[in-house]
Formats: structure tokens, sequence, C-alpha cells
């Protein structure tokens, strides 16, 4: 029987959790699926674990990569995939039992849709089933959806969303040049977005853990977050020249805070150097973005005053506000 969903997972060290994350696909309500785990070069028990869990279940697959890095593992898993939708889904990450039945029906729902995007929760192991729901960038929103956004954020969590197989092209294949760097979700969403129609389902049934041991999420350090965004940002940049357009006021707003963000944060983390950068890209795209109108008063203040007098300005006013409660 073909597939319905294929399941791509990169495994890398994460042993002490790819089992769970194996028994969460078995028991999703749809039983039509192939789940592909390739081994990225992996030096503890995991790629073992699934050898076993695979003799016993037909549909688990084990493969392996020369290259590194979780974009090439996902890509050498697409190639090897067969179901009409894909779902990539970390070693780590876990699915509740009616995920992919209602992510599917929502498809169902919407035939003119190649991406089903879903909301999230968050969740460490340590804080004892306490959960953080996220949504889905565009859901709320009549425009574009996450096509403008995504320029400069991912949209949503890597296993959130269910993609038509067909409208991964080679060409929108995961960035495998970003596997040394964090981000590479950013640059691979954003290609996808920007082709093709999105629907988004109520469902929040992605569960994703953050914080784990070898986790690639590591936002809070200024230093590789700053290099894998902006280089995500410079691929969507190029993909934009391609396409014969440049960013449109909105895409140059979002990156403006984005690198705003990233500002605050070096300038948080003592860093001078990320501190500049960043602040040369904000005033860069603030500046784009106020040569088109309409535009709000605090983008105008922000370009007017400048961004280092408006840190200064709120910084004493957060000082004053302290002071008086």
């Amino acid at each position: 029987m073909v597939p319905l969903v294929s399941i791509l997972v990169p495994l890398h060290n994460k042993g002490a959790y790819v089992s769970d994350t194996i028994r969460a696909v078995q028991c999703q309500t749809i039983t039509n699926w192939e789940m592909i785990i390739v081994n990225d070069h992996s030096t503890d028990e995991g790629p073992q674990l699934v050898i076993v869990m695979a003799s016993q279940d037909q549909r688990i697959r084990l493969l392996s990569t020369n290259k590194r890095g979780p974009g090439a593992a996902r890509n050498e898993a697409l190639r090897h995939a067969n179901g009409d939708w894909v779902l990539f889904l970390d070693s780590d990450d876990l699915l509740e039992s009616d995920h992919l039945e209602q992510q599917l029906d929502e498809a169902r729902r919407n035939p003119s849709a190649h991406i089903v995007a879903c909301g999230w929760k968050e969740f460490v192991d340590c804080l004892h089933g306490e959960m953080a729901c996220k949504a889905p960038s565009g859901s709320e929103s009549e425009g574009p959806g996450p096509r403008d956004s995504s320029i400069a954020f991912a949209p949503w969590a890597v296993h959130a969303a269910l993609v038509k197989r067909e409208v991964i092209t080679t060409d929108c294949f995961w960035p495998e040049d970003m596997d040394p760097l964090l981000a590479e979700d950013n640059a691979f969403w954003f290609r996808l977005v920007y082709k093709t129609q999105v629907a988004y389902s109520h469902h929040s049934g992605a569960l994703y853990r953050v914080h784990t041991p070898n986790g690639r999420s590591r936002a809070s350090e200024i230093s590789p977050w700053f290099e894998g965004v902006h280089a995500a940002v410079t691929k969507n940049l190029r993909f934009l020249c391609t396409e014969g357009v440049s960013p449109n006021p909105t895409q140059c707003e979002h990156l403006f805070y984005l690198y705003l963000g990233l500002y605050h944060q070096a300038q948080a983390q003592g860093s001078k150097e990320y501190a500049k950068r960043s602040l040369h890209e904000a005033e860069h795209w603030l500046t784009w973005r106020v040569q088109s109108k309409p535009v709000n008063w605090r983008l105008r203040a922000w370009w007017l005053l400048g961004l280092r007098l408006s840190a200064i300005l709120r910084t004493s006013r957060d000082r004053l506000l302290f002071r008086t409660t």
C-alpha cells in the first residue's frame, strides 16, 4: 500500500528520546504512513533502538547519509519518500495521537492547499507537563499569510505543517549549506510559502520539546543565533532576487523587527560586535520601510530619533517606572 504520509526524521544523538518519538507516530489514529529515519552520524544508542523498533514495524525505515546536518538528513529522507504528504519531525519531538488525522481532515476541506499548518505546544521535560501554546504565522490575518513574516521568522514548528510532497522540488529542498548554522528552517519555509497556498487547522497536536541536550535551539546565544538568522535572511533575499522582486514594505518591517530584537539581545549580553551589526541591519530595513506609506507613528519616531537614542530613551523610561513602582 502506498503511504498517505511520509514522516521524515533526522537522528543525531537523540537515543534518550527517539523511542518515544517513534511510539508517538505508532499511536496515530491514521495508520497509513511511513516513517523514514536518517542517521546523521549518531554516536549513541539511537540508531540501534530504531533498528529494533523497525524490525517490529515494516512502516519504519532507517537510512544514513554521508553528509552531516539535519538538512542533509531530511533531503535524504525526501529522496526516499513515497507519501502524498510529508511531515518533518525531529527525533526528540512528539505528536498527539490524532495529529495526522486532524491535519488530513483540514487538507480535505482545502483541496487547493499545499501546506496545512497548525499550532503547537512547547514543553520542557522538567516542568511536569506545563506547555506553552503557539500559533502559526498568518493564521489570524486575511493578507498573504506567512509569506511576509517568514522572510525573517520561521512561520511554525517544523512538525506543525503537513506539506504536499509534489511541491518540494529539488530547488525547495532543505538548504544544506545552512547545516553548520542555526535557523535553517527560516530559509526552508520561506521558499515554500512564497510559492504555495497555506491552510490552517485549529488543532495543536505538534508537541515541541525544548532545551534538550544536543539540540539546535540556541536562540539565547547571540553569536550563533545572529549568524544563522542573518544567513537565512540573506538566502531569502537572494531568492526574491531570482523571482525578480524586491522586499515589500511589510517584509521590510518584519526584517526591521528581527534585527531590532537581535540588537537588544546583543546589548543585554554585552556583545558590542553583534549589537553594531544588528543595529546596522535594523537601521537599513527601517529606512526601506519608511520610504513606503503608510507608516505608523512608532516606526516614524524610531526613524526620526534614531535607534540608539530610542533605545536610550526606552531604557531611561523603564528605569523610571521601576523606581516608581
